[in-house]
C-alpha cells in the first residue's frame, strides 16, 4: 500500500511539474496576433483574384489554438486548417474525437475501421491524440479487474449476441491483443 501511495504521490508531483514547465515556458513572438475565436478572422491580403465568388480565403496559420480550449497536440499538429474547419468556418468545430472521426459528419477525418471492437465509449477512453493506433490500455496477467468490468454494454460491449453460450472467461478463448481466438 505504501508504494502505491509513494506512485500516486510522484505522479501528481510530475503532472505539477510538467503544468508548470508548460505554462512558464517563454512563447515566441508571433509576426501577428492571433485572431480571437469567438471574431471572425481577418481576409489575408489578395495579391489575385479569388476564381469564384464562392471561393474563401485560405485560413490563417497564426491561430493560438491553446486559446480555443483545443490545443493542437500529437497528430492534430500536422493536420491542415481546413480539414477540421470545412468551408472556412472557424466557429463550432466539433470538440469531441467522434464529432469528427465517424462516418458521415462535416468534417473529413477517418472513422473507426468495422474490425475496431464495438464500444459506446469515447475514443479518448482508450487511444491518444498520438497516433490513434492500439490502445492505452493494457491488457495483461496482472490486470485487476475482470474483463465484465469494461465489457459490460456500457464502456466497451460484452458478448455479441450471436455468441456461443459458454462458462469460460474471455481469456480462455481470446487474444486481448486482436480479441481474435487462439
Amino acid at each position: 500500500m505504501h508504494d502505491k501511495l509513494r506512485f500516486a504521490a510522484t505522479l501528481v508531483l510530475g503532472a505539477v511539474a510538467a503544468f508548470l514547465l508548460l505554462h512558464a515556458a517563454p512563447v515566441p513572438a508571433a509576426e501577428s496576433a492571433p485572431v480571437p475565436v469567438d471574431e471572425p478572422a481577418p481576409a489575408p491580403p489578395v495579391e489575385h483574384e479569388q476564381e469564384s465568388a464562392d471561393e474563401k480565403p485560405p485560413l490563417p496559420r497564426d491561430i493560438d489554438h491553446f486559446l480555443t480550449g483545443f490545443p493542437l497536440r500529437g497528430a492534430h499538429i500536422d493536420v491542415p486548417c481546413e480539414s477540421c474547419h470545412a468551408r472556412g468556418i472557424l466557429q463550432g468545430t466539433p470538440r469531441l474525437c467522434s464529432q469528427c472521426h465517424q462516418n458521415a459528419g462535416p468534417v473529413r477525418a477517418s472513422a473507426k475501421p468495422l474490425s475496431h471492437i464495438v464500444t459506446r465509449a469515447e475514443c479518448d477512453r482508450c487511444h491518444t491524440e498520438r497516433s490513434w493506433l492500439g490502445a492505452r490500455f493494457v491488457h495483461t496477467a496482472d490486470t485487476a479487474t475482470r474483463c465484465f468490468s469494461c465489457h459490460n454494454g456500457r464502456a466497451a460491449e460484452g458478448k455479441s449476441r450471436d455468441h456461443i453460450p459458454a462458462p469460460n472467461t474471455c481469456q480462455d478463448c481470446h487474444n486481448t491483443r486482436t480479441w481474435s481466438l487462439f
